[in-house]
């Protein structure tokens, strides 16, 4: 504790100047600490459906703005290197058909011919040897007839697989939510990904500097205003709070910048994503003796104010105090409601 000497209001100032002190009264009151960010409104839950180099969309269910539920067909794309395939599969189909009519004519005429041979042999025309040769080559035909038909088997059943592959390009809705289409920068008609998002609830999203971050902490509440409804508070929450800076760069004066999550915890039609938002967050609040700030003096690291003992001096008296902000302070301890303070005009 320590201890001022008392002394007189305005001595030694010619009646003419300004008092020295101000006198104001300990009153009983409200104080809340609170930081201000700005950020942007988004939905909390989005699902993005990339559309990859290899794939082409050649039909649209739905457009932008429109609600689809989960499951929905929205889109058909093909497969540039699965159709390159298909294409290729069909014409060693193709190729396997026209090889085993072939076979099957060649097939034919062996087993005519051995039928023949056969006939002259048992007439006595022809020795065995030579209906021994036609039996060869009536095995080698049919042999070769099987070998084909089971190469276009086994081609059409690749055929069959790429068909499913094929018809399994249906881009579905992953949620359901409003669904929105997003283009090519380089190509207004090229399609890069469909987004779905849950309009149920929003989130702002901020990056708050280093300076701020340690005063943050999940649940804490938001107030949200919107520029584009100006006459609106909406309630919100701290939900998230990163560990590490956004994508490791550095903010102004080389500070790091962390991003912070805030959810709406009120819903309204008006809301549209992108909207830009102010948000006022409770850091603390208290009902006490709440002093101007410059009524507190310090003398080190002790506070302490000058009350007025009578209407021609004031005296020293340490105090303690809690939340701050930049108008007002808090006393927890060392003053009562109604007292005088004297508040220095010049410090």
């Amino acid at each position: 504790m320590f201890i001022l000497n008392s002394f007189t209001l305005g001595c030694g100032k010619a009646q003419n100047e300004s008092p020295k002190y101000l006198i104001v009264k300990a009153d009983t009151s409200k104080i809340a600490d609170v930081v201000s960010f700005t950020g942007k409104l988004r939905p909390e839950l989005t699902d993005e459906i990339p559309i990859s180099d290899q794939k082409i969309v050649t039909k649209v269910f739905f457009k932008t703005g429109d609600n689809v539920n989960s499951g929905d067909v929205i889109a058909r794309v093909e497969d540039n290197a699965l159709a390159a395939k298909d294409e290729d599969i069909g014409n060693q189909v193709n190729q396997k058909k026209i090889a085993m009519k072939e076979a099957e004519r060649k097939s034919a005429a062996a087993l005519k011919d051995y039928q023949t041979q056969w006939s002259l042999f048992k007439k006595g025309v022809i020795a065995k040897q030579e209906l021994t040769s036609a039996k060869r080559s009536l095995a080698s035909e049919q042999s070769a007839l099987r070998a084909a038909k089971a190469d276009l088997k086994y081609l059409e059943s690749k055929s069959k697989k790429v068909d499913i592959e094929m018809s399994g390009l249906d881009v579905k809705a992953t949620r359901s939510g409003t669904l929105d289409i997003i283009y090519s920068p380089d190509n207004a008609v090229e399609i890069n990904a469909f987004r779905i998002s849950d309009m149920s609830q929003f989130e702002v999203r901020l990056e708050v500097s280093e300076l701020d971050i340690v005063k943050l902490k999940q649940g804490q509440i938001a107030e949200i205003k919107f520029e584009a409804i100006p006459r609106r508070k909406f309630k919100g929450e701290v939900v998230s709070i990163s560990g590490r800076p956004v994508d490791s760069k550095l903010g102004m004066g080389g500070l790091a910048r962390y991003e912070v999550l805030v959810r709406l915890t009120e819903k309204a039609d008006l809301l549209r994503i992108g909207m830009s938002a102010t948000i006022e967050i409770l850091l603390a609040e208290s009902t006490g003796v709440i002093l101007p700030i410059a009524a507190v003096q310090y003398q080190g690291e002790k506070p302490f104010v000058m009350i007025q003992k009578d209407s021609d001096s004031v005296e020293s008296r340490p105090i303690e105090v809690g939340i701050e902000t930049n108008t007002e302070i808090e006393v927890i301890k060392g003053l009562a409601a109604g007292e005088q303070v004297a508040v220095p005009m010049e410090i």
